[in-house]
């Protein structure tokens, strides 16, 4: 009788280690369905190359990386950095595509400035769209 119990308590062990593995396999299953789905759902952007584009943060980092990136494909950036070093080194890199703007996001003067800069170089003709991506850490 206790060799039975003791194999029966082995194989309850033994079932709960596996229902424990089954429960964390379908959770994992089911995150990476709703991650793929989302994915597949994201709305994707065509047709970029001639399109405006207002980047804040491209001093350093992601925003000026995309910034370049951006201009590489044919879009006109206005490029927002913090600083007038940020300005000058984007200036130097890049084509007449990306036109960098000094703008402090926290300053309202320093944002109008650059409201009236970019509306000044918009191309002629294309509307007043413009597509902005703000780089917040």
């Amino acid at each position: 009788m206790e060799y039975l119990d003791i194999l029966f308590s082995m194989a309850q062990s033994i079932l709960c280690i596996e229902a424990w593995k089954v429960y964390v396999l379908g959770n994992i299953c089911f995150v990476l369905y709703l991650l793929i789905t989302y994915l597949f759902t994201l709305p994707k952007v065509s047709n970029i190359k001639g399109k405006s584009i207002l980047i804040t943060g491209c001093d350093t980092g992601f925003g000026r990386a995309l910034a370049i990136r951006l201009e590489e494909l044919g879009c006109q950036v206005f490029a927002g950095c913090l600083t007038p070093e940020g300005v000058t080194s984007l200036k130097e890199k890049c084509s007449i595509r990306l036109i960098p703007v000094q703008m402090d996001v926290t300053d309202n003067i320093q944002i109008e400035a650059a409201h009236r800069h970019v509306l000044t170089h918009l191309p002629y003709g294309k509307g007043m769209y413009l597509h902005t991506i703000k780089n917040i850490v």
